[in-house]
């Protein structure tokens, strides 16, 4: 298990279910671009990783 920072689109996008639960009039196909220009405010976006252990 890690919490990491969302850098890339990738998990940034990853985020969006979570996100959306929380702010349901956010529309997927614009959450990684909104999130870009928060982050060039300061805005951070962390996420639990869960690994398995198959």
């Amino acid at each position: 298990m890690s919490i990491q920072l969302a850098e890339s689109s990738f998990q940034i996008l990853g985020c969006f279910p979570v996100i959306s639960q929380l702010r349901p009039h956010l529309e997927q196909t614009e959450f990684v671009e909104q999130v870009r220009y928060q982050m060039k405010e300061g805005y951070q976006l962390v996420f639990l990783e869960v690994k398995s252990k198959l």
